[in-house]
């Protein structure tokens, strides 16, 4: 095992069964994304398929390899040339500062240079109250009907518009500077789980991967829930890794849970994973206080722990529901369930994505009721039409549109560019902002980046030692409960890039394992030479 430096958790001893399992499930998932990445996305048409990428999977493979090296190069150089002790809080809070501070800068040249007006879900929520509520209320009343998971959201933005109105300026350049401002924040509070999990030389490691692949992704320019998200996902595993007591703990993953599943539901996977991972743990403290006695104390802080929990999730739940009602008069009854979802992830002929015609098919029925129970009639139509070897061969497409995408399909999503903003040709050349595909100098190097850094990640997880304990699990079980709903529902490779820093830090030890491994056999190549 590599020397992750942080005392406690080396003893892998101590993982429980249930955590012994999810980190070889999840070890399984990690190479089979790579073989599927590497061995069969040339050969499988599916949803959002790049050419560019997929034509060279063997080769960004083998480049991909480079990255862990080059990581523990710059480690080392700086560990040994610049003598920086990260272990020491006050010299690690100056680093995080420097690293969001440079980060911003960035991220502001970035929306500078390329940022653009995008379409699709976004042109609804960034749409101002005067429209929604008067030339467009019919649309937007079906659509806000359809997905109100939306409401809060368009609140903020709603709240956003008007303040920028009242100072005369646009406030979608403000609304895409605040998605950066969640991005960074994100990465920022990753950097400390990743000191607190794998010590300063993880830290330094996670920092120039998240910086450059997440931090300055181009999904930064687009104002939607899966940049804010970001915040909300690592803001609950910051709180379980980092918080010092248990009350600041489960408060604090419980608020950002709540406020985080009105803006992406998903979010909730965090929360729910760090439960089930209790379970055995409460069962054997139950058997201990049966046989020994409770602990009175314990029970106290238990009791105060779960009260706190509970009275912030009402409030902060009862306070988001009062914005979304403010937002807009939505009528519940027009509302997709999530059976809506599981009856397109069965659609065959879309790639269990978007389909217009399940959309249709779902808003033809007035009556929730009604509406669920024939969404679950035509998903069970298309399961037993498929049968066995058609769910086989939908699953692999689907597993490839989600997870063999370095960029998280960049561009695939209808009206990507509706109106150019940006002042820097060089950024927009590298991005390739106006014109949706890549090719040389528009797009295509930065796509080649983000899959060599997708594809180093995913090699990084599968090589990870098992360290890090529940804390490590409770990451891996948060993963494997997104790739089953994505699998079982609509299928969208831009849902993972929220979760994208539990990525990198599970990667991370994987790292630091191969790098560790070089030295070791570049060093015993060297002593036999002498």
């Amino acid at each position: 095992m590599s020397e992750i430096e942080n005392g406690s958790e080396m003893q892998i001893g101590c993982d429980s069964l249930l955590e012994r399992a999810v980190h070889m499930t999840f070890k399984v998932a990690a190479i089979g994304i790579v073989f599927l990445i590497v061995a069969v996305a040339p050969s499988v048409a599916y949803l959002c398929r790049k050419e560019w990428l997929v034509d060279g999977s063997w080769l960004l493979a083998a480049a991909s390899l480079t990255v862990p090296l080059a990581l523990g190069l710059f480690t080392t150089a700086v560990l040994r040339r610049f003598d920086v002790d990260l272990r020491d809080d006050r010299v690690f809070r100056r680093f995080v500062l420097g690293f969001v501070a440079v980060l911003l800068a960035c991220q502001a040249f970035v929306l500078i240079g390329a940022r653009f007006s995008t379409g699709w879900d976004v042109w609804w929520l960034t749409l101002p109250r005067a429209y929604t509520h008067g030339d467009y209320l019919s649309e937007s009343s079906v659509y806000f009907g359809g997905y109100p998971n939306q409401l809060f959201l368009y609140a903020l933005f709603s709240a956003v518009d008007m303040a920028c109105g009242a100072l005369g300026v646009s406030s979608y350049p403000v609304l895409a500077a605040g998605g950066c401002l969640c991005v960074t924040i994100a990465l920022a509070a990753c950097l400390c789980v990743a000191r607190e999990l794998w010590g300063p030389r993880g830290a330094l490691m996670f920092a120039p991967v998240a910086f450059v692949y997440l931090g300055l992704n181009g999904w930064i320019m687009v104002p939607y829930s899966d940049s804010i998200g970001m915040f909300f996902t690592s803001a609950v595993l910051c709180c379980y890794v980092c918080a010092r007591t248990p009350v600041r703990r489960a408060v604090g993953m419980t608020a950002f849970t709540v406020v985080g599943y009105m803006v992406k539901p998903t979010i909730v996977f965090p929360a729910l994973t760090v439960v089930l991972l209790m379970v055995p743990r409460a069962v054997r403290a139950l058997r201990e206080w049966r046989t020994v006695g409770s602990d009175k104390a314990k029970v106290l802080g238990v009791a105060k722990t779960a009260a706190a929990s509970v009275l912030v999730a009402v409030a902060l739940w009862c306070g988001c529901s009062a914005v979304k009602a403010w937002s807009f008069d939505a009528d519940p009854d027009r509302a997709f369930s999530m059976t809506h979802f599981l009856m397109m992830g069965a659609n065959d002929a879309a790639g269990g994505g978007f389909s217009l015609d399940d959309v249709e098919y779902s808003y033809s029925f007035d009556n929730p009721g009604e509406r669920s129970r024939a969404n679950i009639e035509r998903w069970l139509r298309r399961i037993q039409d498929l049968g066995p070897s058609g769910v086989a061969s939908l699953g692999l497409r689907k597993a490839l549109t989600n997870f063999a995408d370095g960029t998280f399909a960049w561009e695939c999503e209808g009206d990507f560019y509706l109106q150019q903003r940006g002042r820097i040709g060089a950024v927009q050349d590298w991005y390739g902002t106006g014109e949706v595909g890549a090719r040389p100098g528009s797009g295509l190097e930065y796509e080649v980046v983000c899959q060599v850094c997708w594809i180093a990640t995913l090699i990084g997880c599968a090589a990870a030692p098992r360290c890090g304990g529940g804390r490590r699990a409770a990451m891996q079980l948060a993963l494997l409960m997104l790739m089953v709903f994505l699998l079982v529902f609509e299928a969208r490779a831009r849902y993972v890039f929220l979760f994208a820093p539990y990525f990198v830090l599970l990667a991370v030890p994987g790292w630091m394992r191969i790098w560790d491994g070089v030295c070791i056999l570049v060093n015993r190549r060297l002593e036999g030479r002498c």
